[in-house]
């Protein structure tokens, strides 16, 4: 259930708002004077001149905006529009919130282990389902699988097993009834659906609903060994890429092919490198899930009469169903750090309708960010400080200002969860979307940040202790800017320095 007194912060945020954070008018000390005089000198660089650039700093001390370059404008924040989404989950439901999967069966399991019917994996928008482990670990480099993709259907299997079932007579079927129809949200980019960071938005989300695909080389002049993970009914693929010579650069394009026809794989490969990994979308994720879950029946020695099938709507006149177990996922802190440190798109738009469909609306992408519009507006956010249409930020239609995201990060920070939202931002040089960057820099390790990129965007906001001791809040977005995004980032990672050093 929605934290209480929900209802009653959503209505008294639009009678009664919360102080909104503002400007200060107070004249700066002679050391904050010397943070504003660096970072414009920063802002006065060529590379600077060219598109928009937004930066706002906040001292959580002295609860005064230290610098604001374009504070109060608009940006499309790629993905620290999460923050948001994130920061409404967390103080809503609870840190301690956790979702259930549930596994039933439309007829009770008899004495000689046969269940005489269906049996139905429900999901209800849990983004936990996969074989991610809980806390929070960093993903192994590439080729290798993050996690197991095939361990949350065998841990089903071996509860059946255990219940004594030998043999289902009927179906296995995927339900993501629980939300509505809604699987790809306003905004986002046709291009984007081939790749995990667009996988379509389901109720019965399973390994982020993504399936892996492994590309090794193999001899001089063959077409690359491919590995698909799982392996179940995987999308027709024509390979016609080849493996060139040691020592050669990696060419490879994956690519959808039209009409349906499944995808191509192009370029080339050089022998003797450790190979590539891409993580594909799964466009059908209810059938995906009960294809998975079937696999691991059969493995397990339990017999199968039927077919695995979706269910995307709850049945008319639903007959009793008998609980065969499920899955129960970590507290939701520890959903939403790994959401957060990973940039997870899918599991953002998750969060998003649970929101709604726990408000008691319909579960869709509208009804969540109903939601989290009441949530700002009670966090003290300015009704022109946010205009978002998807929980993730993938959506070229957010709208956001340095200033909004800064007094969120303000409010957050004064909140009872506030230990467990600071511990969702990926870490300076250690962890998460940072991991690689302000490595050896006076930042790594002190500033937590939340990175957010699409093509012409880049953003980073978040926390940092500066070397005089002052806790800062900033927001770094920038939009329009014609340079190579490694570029971009390098001098969103100066200017962060800058504020970090101070």
């Amino acid at each position: 259930m929605l934290r209480k007194g929900l209802i009653a912060a959503i209505g008294a945020s639009l009678l009664c708002p919360a102080s909104v954070v503002a400007v200060s008018a107070a004249r700066l000390n002679a050391p904050e004077r010397v943070l504003a005089r660096r970072l414009r000198r920063e802002l006065a660089a060529p590379d600077f001149q060219r598109g928009f650039w937004g930066v706002y700093v906040y001292s959580l001390d002295r609860h005064r905006v230290l610098f604001s370059h374009n504070g109060e404008q608009w940006f499309t924040p790629a993905s620290n529009a999460k923050l948001f989404t994130l920061a409404a989950a967390l103080h809503l439901l609870g840190p301690d919130y956790r979702f259930h999967t549930a596994l039933q069966a439309t007829a009770a399991p008899g004495a000689s282990g046969i269940i005489a019917g269906d049996v139905i994996l429900s999901g209800a928008g849990d983004p936990s389902l996969s074989g991610r482990p809980y806390p929070y670990r960093p993903d192994p480099p590439s080729p290798q699988l993050p996690y197991d993709p095939e361990a949350v259907p065998r841990a089903l299997a071996r509860q059946l097993a255990a219940r004594g079932v030998t043999r289902i007579t009927g179906d296995i079927i995927g339900d993501d009834s629980y939300f509505a129809p809604d699987p790809y949200p306003q905004g986002w980019a046709i291009d984007d659906e081939m790749w995990d960071y667009g996988a379509p938005v389901s109720a019965l989300t399973l390994n982020d609903n993504t399936r892996f695909l492994q590309i090794f080389p193999a001899t001089v002049g063959a077409p690359p060994r491919l590995v698909w993970s799982p392996a179940v009914a995987p999308p027709p693929l024509a390979n016609l890429a080849l493996t060139s010579a040691p020592g050669s650069r990696a060419q490879l394009r994956l690519r959808t092919l039209p009409f349906g026809r499944g995808l191509q794989l192009s370029g080339a490969i050089p022998a003797g490198s450790p190979g590539v990994l891409e993580a594909l979308a799964v466009y059908h994720p209810a059938l995906f899930a009960a294809q998975l879950l079937r696999q691991a029946l059969l493995a397990r020695g339990i017999a199968v009469g039927g077919v695995a099938r979706a269910r995307h709507r709850a049945p008319a006149a639903p007959g009793p169903l008998y609980n065969l177990g499920g899955w129960d996922s970590p507290p939701l802190a520890e959903i939403i750090q790994a959401t957060a440190k990973e940039s997870q798109n899918l599991e953002a738009e998750l969060m998003l309708r649970q929101l709604g469909k726990l408000r008691g609306a319909a579960p869709t992408a509208a009804a969540g960010e109903a939601v989290v519009r009441a949530f700002l507006r009670s966090a003290g956010l300015a009704r022109d400080d946010d205009a978002l249409t998807d929980g993730s930020g993938l959506s070229r239609q957010d709208l956001v200002t340095p200033a909004g995201v800064v007094r969120l990060l303000a409010y957050m920070a004064r909140q009872p969860e506030a230990a467990a939202w600071r511990a969702i931002f990926p870490v300076a040089g250690r962890d998460g979307t940072l991991q690689h960057r302000f490595r050896h820099r006076y930042a790594a390790g002190r500033l937590r940040g939340k990175t957010g990129s699409l093509s012409h965007v880049n953003s980073l906001s978040g926390y940092v202790t500066a070397r005089n001791g002052a806790r800062l809040a900033f927001s770094l977005l920038s939009n329009n800017v014609l340079l190579p995004s490694a570029t971009v980032r390098a001098r969103l990672d100066h200017l962060a320095e800058t504020i970090a050093d101070w």
